[in-house]
């Protein structure tokens, strides 16, 4: 049987993100809250957790996603008298942050299935939508936990309450080599904390590694 988490990460190795980064992170023009009916939660998951493969890359994702809400994300945004030129792109940007973000969440799930059983393992929109990002079963015990990216604002993730333990990890500096070649020394503090929890794709995608998530029940 395959490795699911293997295929996932090779799927995530695919991915152009300086593309992406290129294109959609200096676009924030539609920052206030989404309402529920076009969030895509249910998207993300329906296309990204328990499937072995199809995968897809953001623009056919965007595609999937607007085609199935055509309707009630020009709703919103008539709604908020956005221009449709100011709202395409920033909307498109918007969704992209929150896909690449729960794309990370979804490795670490596999990480977790890997390590308790895909049976122990529960995502869904619901919990999400509640602060429960990934649910862990061993035996009677039960986990609940948040992934976080480290950033200077209060509340990183989709505007929710960390009521939750929360499983921390960092995007390294941009500056990863000085001009001599040798590592900078952020990048040095950055591998010091997280060589053994996180690793880095050839495109950059931070994954999450076994010892991230094996002790969560001690």
């Amino acid at each position: 049987m395959k490795s699911l988490l293997k295929e996932f990460e090779i799927f995530l190795s695919s991915l152009n993100l300086t593309e992406y980064r290129e294109t959609y992170t200096k676009y924030k023009t539609v920052e206030l809250n989404l309402s529920k009916r076009i969030l895509p939660l249910r998207h993300i998951y329906q296309e990204y957790w328990h499937k072995y493969s199809d995968w897809k890359d953001y623009n056919k994702f965007y595609s999937f996603y607007y085609s199935d809400l055509k309707q009630e994300i020009e709703d919103f945004r008539d709604k908020h008298f956005f221009s449709k030129e100011t709202f395409r792109i920033g909307f498109k940007a918007r969704i992209y942050r929150t896909w690449v973000s729960l794309l990370t969440q979804v490795q670490g799930a596999y990480v977790c299935a890997e390590l308790f059983g895909f049976e122990n393992v529960k995502m869904n929109p619901k919990n999400d939508m509640l602060g429960k990002d990934i649910v862990i079963k061993k035996g009677l015990d039960e986990k609940i936990i948040q992934i976080k990216k480290q950033s200077n604002r209060q509340d990183f993730k989709r505007g929710k309450i960390g009521q939750y333990p929360e499983v921390v990890y960092q995007v390294p500096p941009k500056n990863k080599l000085l001009k001599n070649g040798e590592k900078s020394k952020s990048f040095k503090d950055w591998e010091s904390k997280y060589s053994n929890k996180l690793k880095l794709l050839p495109n950059n995608f931070i994954v999450f590694k076994r010892a991230m998530f094996e002790n969560i029940f001690f």
